[in-house]
């Protein structure tokens, strides 16, 4: 290995463009199709929105998860599914996809079912 400034180093990048001069430019490189949707996720402000949605989504399966066990406890508190309800009617203005809004539509109403029951057992 030798040691030096480095001038030594340039003046041989020199002589390989066989002119002296500095290379021609070079084409650009593209980025690859996964890195152009990283960077547009990244610089997405519907990052908030998911955020929002994920956040719905999570609060929905605490209330579902608070009622299985309930019903594994044998009993299903009326509170629980108001506030399943609850949940469901103020996150449902928020979705778009058809597949979710009838999965909500499905747990409102059993929900809903149960809540009729009841009722009407007083």
């Amino acid at each position: 290995r030798r040691g030096g400034d480095g001038a030594g180093f340039a003046a041989e990048l020199a002589d390989v463009d066989g002119q002296g001069q500095e290379p021609a430019g070079t084409a650009p490189v593209a980025a690859s199709p996964a890195v152009e949707a990283l960077l547009a996720i990244q610089g997405d402000d519907g990052r908030s929105d998911q955020r929002r949605a994920m956040a719905r989504g999570d609060e929905i399966l605490d209330r579902l998860d608070e009622l299985r066990r309930d019903i594994l406890l044998g009993a299903i508190p009326r509170d629980r599914l108001r506030q399943l309800t609850s949940a469901v009617a103020s996150h449902r203005a928020g979705v778009d996809d058809p597949r979710l809004g009838a999965i909500l539509d499905e747990i409102d109403l059993r929900a809903q079912v149960e809540l009729a029951k009841w009722d009407r057992d007083g």
